[in-house]
């Protein structure tokens, strides 16, 4: 099997406390994947990494769907993470399933963008494509972005 990572030998002779939060969250992963699970559940896996650990996840995550067949079910807020991630998408506005398909289908939908970013009456309110990358629910909504990679076969 291919490795996940080309720093395996750094992470082999530390110890996990030793690893920053990112690195112990690939740990954590590398574990999960070593059951050879068919699917990988992955809940928020990017919450509170930097953006560059969040970018080295997404690299993981699309190779264990691409190169070592594995369907991954992501639930994530982060939707640069998601857009970047994954081939199907399903957004939970307050557990009402509120759009599915494609990411670039999802980034345009006028539902996903009215509950991440608001609906028209809000002030502030823009609908520009490019903001839907770094969508955030908006206080008004408990809106989650629950994603499935499909590259892997399953």
């Amino acid at each position: 099997m291919p490795s996940l990572s080309s720093n395996s030998t750094m992470i082999s002779t530390a110890t996990s406390r030793d690893l920053s939060y990112g690195k112990r969250r690939l740990l954590a992963i590398a574990r999960a994947v070593a059951m050879h699970p068919s699917i990988l559940m992955l809940d928020e896996p990017a919450a509170g990494l930097s953006s560059s650990e969040s970018e080295e996840l997404a690299v993981v995550v699309r190779r264990l769907a691409e190169e070592w067949g594995m369907a991954v079910l992501v639930v994530e807020h982060d939707m640069n993470f998601v857009m970047g991630v994954c081939d199907q998408v399903m957004v939970l506005d307050f557990g009402n399933l509120i759009a599915a398909g494609p990411p670039e289908d999802i980034r345009s939908n006028p539902a996903v963008i009215a509950a991440y970013l608001g609906d028209e009456t809000d002030e502030d309110t823009t609908t520009d494509d490019d903001d839907v990358d770094t969508m955030q629910p908006d206080g008004d909504h408990t809106t989650a972005a629950s994603a499935a990679t499909a590259r892997g076969g399953a």
